[in-house]
C-alpha cells in the first residue's frame, strides 16, 4: 500500500532474541545476557534453568555436576528434562581439568558420554559466567533465526521420590522430624514395620528416648475421636 506525501511511515521493531531464565538463576548473569542485547523473562521453571526456542538448557558448574553425580540428583534431573522438552543441552561451566583432580574421573567423563548419547543432552562447556551468557546469547539469535523466537515453555514438577513419602509418613509420629524419620526408617525397613513396632522395640532406634516412644506408642494406640464421638 502507497503512503499519501508527507505521511509518516511507522517503523516496527525488529524482534529481539528472547530468553526465558528460572528465577532461581543469578542476577549477574541475567545482567550479562541482557547485555548481549538478549531479552530475559524471568519465571519459575520446572525443570531446567533456561528455556530458548524449543530448547531446554540446565547449567551447572563443574563443582555442581560432580555434586549432583555422587548425590544422584544429575540423572534425575536429566530424566525429567527430557520427559518434558524434545531438545535439552547442559550449559557445563568452568574448567574441565577440576574433574581430572576427582577421586573417580572415569566415571565422569561416562557420566558425561551417557548424557550425550544415552539421554540425547547436548553438552556445552563454557570456561566461566559470561561465556555462558554468550552462549545463550547464541542460542537465542538463532531461535530466532530459525522462526523459534517465542520460547516453549513447558512445566512439570518434581514428584516426591518414594523415600521422601516414606518420611513424611513418619514425620506424622509425635516428636519425628527429618532425622529420626529416617533413622526409624533405616532400622524397621518399612512405614509399616515402624507403625507396628512396640514401645521397647522404637527405644532400639537412634534418637528416640523413653518419652518420645512412650509418646510414639500411645498415639498409635489411641481411639480415633471423629465426628460421631464428637456428637
Amino acid at each position: 500500500m502507497s503512503h499519501a506525501a508527507g505521511e509518516p511511515t511507522v517503523s516496527v521493531p525488529e524482534p529481539q532474541p528472547l530468553v526465558v531464565a528460572d528465577v532461581r538463576e543469578p542476577s549477574d548473569l541475567v545482567d550479562l545476557l541482557r547485555a548481549q542485547d538478549v531479552e530475559v523473562e524471568r519465571r519459575v521453571l520446572a525443570p531446567a534453568d533456561f528455556v530458548v526456542g524449543g530448547l531446554a538448557v540446565e547449567r551447572k558448574s563443574v563443582g555442581d555436576f560432580h555434586a549432583s553425580l555422587i548425590d544422584k540428583r544429575l540423572f534425575e534431573q536429566m530424566t525429567r528434562m527430557v520427559a518434558t522438552y524434545d531438545a535439552c543441552a547442559l550449559l557445563l561451566e568452568g574448567d574441565l581439568a577440576f574433574f581430572a583432580q576427582r577421586r573417580h574421573p572415569r566415571a565422569i567423563w561416562g557420566a558425561l558420554a551417557s548424557l550425550t548419547l544415552g539421554f540425547g543432552v547436548a553438552v556445552l562447556p563454557v570456561p566461566d559466567r559470561e561465556a555462558s551468557a554468550q552462549m545463550l546469547a547464541v542460542l537465542a539469535r538463532r531461535a530466532l533465526r530459525e522462526g523459534r523466537a517465542a520460547p516453549e515453555v513447558r512445566f512439570r514438577p518434581r514428584a516426591p521420590s518414594i523415600a521422601a513419602q516414606q518420611k513424611f509418613a513418619v514425620q506424622g509420629l509425635p516428636g519425628i522430624g527429618d532425622v529420626v524419620s529416617e533413622a526409624l526408617l533405616e532400622r524397621f525397613g518399612t512405614v509399616r514395620r515402624v507403625f507396628e513396632a512396640g514401645e521397647r522395640d522404637l527405644l532400639r532406634a537412634p534418637g528416640v528416648g523413653k518419652l518420645r516412644a512412650r509418646e510414639i506408642s500411645a498415639f498409635l494406640d489411641r481411639p480415633f475421636e471423629g465426628r460421631q464421638q464428637r456428637l
